[in-house]
């Protein structure tokens, strides 16, 4: 397993910054990250589960499954879901919305799951937290010899200079783990075997009015995890950033899904 680095990864800062360590901090917060979090679109949602292949005998583990925001979107698809999470908070609102889905205490780095027990790995939103080479080889060790890895999240389209004021103002550009935009396929394949990843990309705008913005600001894991007094210092300049807004705000987002295997990918070609 190469352990080349990624100038777009600061894994440094990733490691300090661990959902891990989220986790016991600020992040635990679940009511706000519920409310402030936008949904998931059924185009990106669909490339996933098609070509992840999953059917009725299989099973899935979600790392990172939080409140459960993608986990009731990949319902449909049949698979047995096993989910993730290291927050208690969120758990507990995870549990609350899905009662019938089983989740336990887990990071990437650590997925409390038997060897060869899944046919895919899901993470939604999550796996930039996680340190990739130590949690790449947890997915191995917990995925059978056809598993699959699927990798969703969301950014702020920051083409849009108020967008970009927004981010800057947030602190998002020097506290983030990666950089936006990053190609977290080339991650995966450094850091592992998984060498035949598809990279598909969904743009979509979320009407949000400034209430709502200022929930999505507080729920980004930099701000929920800051320190009471630099979290408030923080938030008084986006109040002044939103201030500036139509009072309601077309927000412009990108998604990123990835879907990750060790043999050529096919939609139609189910997992045998």
């Amino acid at each position: 397993m190469s352990t080349t680095t990624n100038p777009d990864f600061d894994e440094p800062s990733l490691r300090s910054s661990s959902l891990e360590t989220l986790a016991s901090g600020g992040f635990n917060q679940g009511a706000i990250y519920d409310a402030g979090r936008p949904s998931y679109t059924r185009d990106a949602v669909t490339f996933l589960v098609q070509f992840l292949g999953l059917r009725a005998e299989h099973r899935m583990a979600e790392i990172g499954a939080g409140t459960g925001k993608f986990t009731e979107h990949l319902l449909n698809c049949g698979a047995e879901i096993v989910a993730v999470d290291p927050c208690d908070d969120m758990r507990k609102i995870f549990h609350e919305r899905l009662g019938n889905v089983k989740i336990v205490k887990g990071t990437g780095e650590k997925i409390p799951l038997e060897d060869h027990s899944c046919d895919a790995v899901v993470v939604a939103q999550a796996f930039r937290w996680f340190d990739p080479r130590r949690a790449l080889a947890e997915f191995t060790r917990v995925l059978t010899d056809n598993g699959r890895i699927g990798l969703i999240w969301t950014e702020r389209d920051e083409s849009l200079p108020w967008v970009r004021d927004l981010s800057h103002t947030m602190q998002w550009d020097s506290r983030q783990p990666y950089r936006v935009g990053t190609d977290f396929g080339a991650i995966v394949e450094t850091n592992s075997d998984f060498s035949y990843i598809d990279r598909r990309r969904f743009r979509f705008v979320d009407e949000l009015d400034h209430d709502r913005l200022r929930q999505r600001v507080l729920s980004t894991s930099c701000i929920s995890s800051a320190e009471l007094a630099q979290r408030a210092a923080i938030m008084a300049g986006v109040d002044r950033v939103i201030a500036k807004l139509p009072l309601v705000v077309q927000m412009p987002y990108i998604r990123d899904a990835y879907v990750c295997s060790r043999t050529p990918l096919d939609a139609q070609r189910e997992l045998a």
